[in-house]
């Protein structure tokens, strides 16, 4: 468990049973039998490993639960009381999710904002994460969303996070490179026009111009460089 060795105990569940062929060799041939309702150990049902490690504040544990949400709920909640903890890979991972959701749903109910625009504020929040030892609430405030406005409607969309899931934001934390390599995937910076062209953004916003052809009926995007290679 990163990076260290410990005592573990593991707890599996498996609740459909399949049939299965056996064989052996017997006197330079093959015997087959057979199992009715054997368990299929690549399809395991439920499954949690309890790592003996930091007792008082609850041990650490990977879980897995294949079946409907209904039945998750008895399995996390019920069986094994689990709760998510709140450490730097959390706190590094949520606020990315949040603030990536915040970009991509909330802002354009206030903000006119062009796909450039808000690639740009992702791709500003994602590098600030990967330059960045510790997260700084105000700091992230002032160099990655700028806007006043914006600040305050991401204050409150991080106030609804935090009460819906029960997970509070701390203003510093040490940021988590693996949480934010994991993130990096879906931080998209492409912009997708029809089936025909794709657009990588990673940065110089104001060198990408968007417009409209009225002779052609069609939109277009300008971009300005200085090499090509």
């Amino acid at each position: 468990m990163e990076g260290e060795e410990h005592d573990a105990v593991g707890i599996f569940k498996s609740e459909n049973k399949e049939a299965y062929l056996k064989v052996y060799p017997q006197q330079g041939g093959f015997q087959l039998n057979y199992e009715q309702e054997a368990i299929n150990i690549n399809k395991l049902d439920k499954g949690v490993v309890i790592i003996n490690t930091e007792e008082e504040e609850g041990y650490k544990v990977l879980v897995i639960d294949q079946t409907n949400q209904s039945e998750a709920v008895y399995w996390k909640d019920n069986f094994l009381q689990l709760r998510t903890r709140n450490d730097a890979y959390q706190q590094t991972g949520n606020l990315l999710k949040v603030y990536k959701k915040f970009v991509d749903e909330k802002l354009d109910e206030v903000f006119e904002l062009e796909t450039a625009d808000k690639i740009e504020l992702l791709n500003r929040s994602m590098n600030y994460f990967k330059s960045k030892e510790t997260f700084d609430n105000a700091e992230f405030e002032e160099e990655v969303i700028g806007n006043p406005q914006a600040i305050s409607l991401f204050k409150d969309f991080k106030e609804n996070f935090e009460e819906e899931y029960d997970m509070p934001f701390q203003a510093n934390f040490d940021i988590a490179a693996p949480a934010v390599k994991k993130m990096a995937s879906s931080y998209k910076s492409v912009i997708k026009l029809d089936k025909n062209f794709h657009i990588y953004v990673h940065g110089k916003r104001e060198y990408l111009e968007k417009g409209y052809d009225e002779e052609k009926g069609l939109n277009y995007y300008k971009l300005y460089y200085e090499n090509e290679s």
